[in-house]
């Protein structure tokens, strides 16, 4: 078998044995956590943590009281929570905004590992949502108009990712409630009026809802800066508890971003994608796709390291290909 890691060329070209033998490896190979990613601390981001099993206001005070996350907020939050006699058990914590840099991801280590050691568990109900400061896409409404194709034309792989270390969404009533696919809603406004998109000027016309697996809610405006509120949400992940995962969450939708702002961003090969893209249903998302995921991860990453990591988070281990 060889040693992926250190493949040089596209994985999307592989043979048909050379791709068994990677799912294989995928499933045997271990994420390990990073001091940094690979992207510059100009971008900012930030992370909503779901728990269960912990009353809220003993993870308010325990949280709270350590320096880290003075200016975190632990707060209620209704689709997890569950009260019992006076008492919410469960909850949210929302960090403050964060970079890409040792300080900042020693402290989301941390934060994952004081509600481990609080009893804090995730299950199905809970869901991770990471939001992106606006400033990755600059002052250019093009990149972001780049980026929606990209997202509908992958959307069923960048679910299953999101899916952690399950093939399944979160509980299934939820996830039609809080994160409905993003992909069809575009699709229809395109059809009722193909002009529409294509003429938006300003990040407000792209506000399809707030509870959409992709939000722009949150996005008021064109800016090269970083601005408190004013980012993109990204909420389709399942919840955990797990701080390796969640930075390498962080990563892929980093670079999925910052792809469309590239010079690599392929503009003919992505319109045709989106054209000739069909329709699936949200069922169809949890079915592997393992050659259109080789072609994202190829896509949006240069580092093979980068690949391998958003493909061991996409493939299951109950996962085979047919020979």
């Amino acid at each position: 078998m060889q040693d992926y890691i250190n493949y040089q060329g596209l994985l999307s070209k592989l043979s048909k044995r050379d791709l068994n033998d990677l799912v294989t490896y995928l499933q045997n190979y271990k994420l390990t956590s990073k001091d940094c990613l690979d992207f510059s601390d100009f971008y900012s981001f930030g992370i909503e943590v779901e728990f269960e099993r912990l009353a809220l206001e003993e993870a308010k005070r325990k949280i709270k009281s350590i320096k880290d996350f003075k200016y975190w907020s632990v707060h209620e939050e209704k689709s997890v929570h569950e009260i019992i006699g006076e008492e919410i058990i469960g909850g949210e914590v929302s960090t403050d905004i964060l970079h890409n840099n040792k300080s900042d991801w020693r402290k989301v280590f941390k934060l994952y590992n004081t509600l481990k050691k609080l009893g804090a568990i995730s299950t199905n109900k809970c869901a991770l949502h990471i939001h992106v400061g606006a400033q990755i896409f600059g002052e250019d409404i093009e990149y972001l108009k780049r980026f929606i194709k990209v997202w509908c034309i992958f959307e069923d792989i960048i679910f299953r990712f999101g899916y952690q270390e399950t093939d399944k969404p979160r509980n299934i009533g939820n996830m039609s409630i809080f994160c409905t696919p993003l992909a069809p809603v575009y699709r229809e406004i395109i059809k009722k009026e193909p002009r529409y998109i294509r003429d938006a000027t300003t990040p407000y016309e792209f506000n399809f809802g707030k509870r959409n697996a992709v939000a722009f809610h949150n996005y008021h405006y064109l800016s090269c800066d970083e601005e408190i509120n004013n980012d993109i949400e990204i909420r389709c992940m399942n919840g955990t508890l797990n701080p390796i995962i969640v930075q390498n969450n962080v990563n892929f939708f980093i670079n999925l971003m910052l792809y469309v702002t590239s010079d690599n961003y392929d503009s003919k090969l992505i319109d045709r994608l989106f054209k000739k893209a069909g329709e699936k249903i949200f069922e169809e998302y949890s079915i592997l796709d393992f050659k259109k995921a080789l072609m994202l991860s190829d896509l949006i990453f240069s580092s093979t390291q980068d690949k391998i990591d958003f493909l061991k988070g996409y493939v299951k281990d109950s996962d085979t290909l047919t020979r």
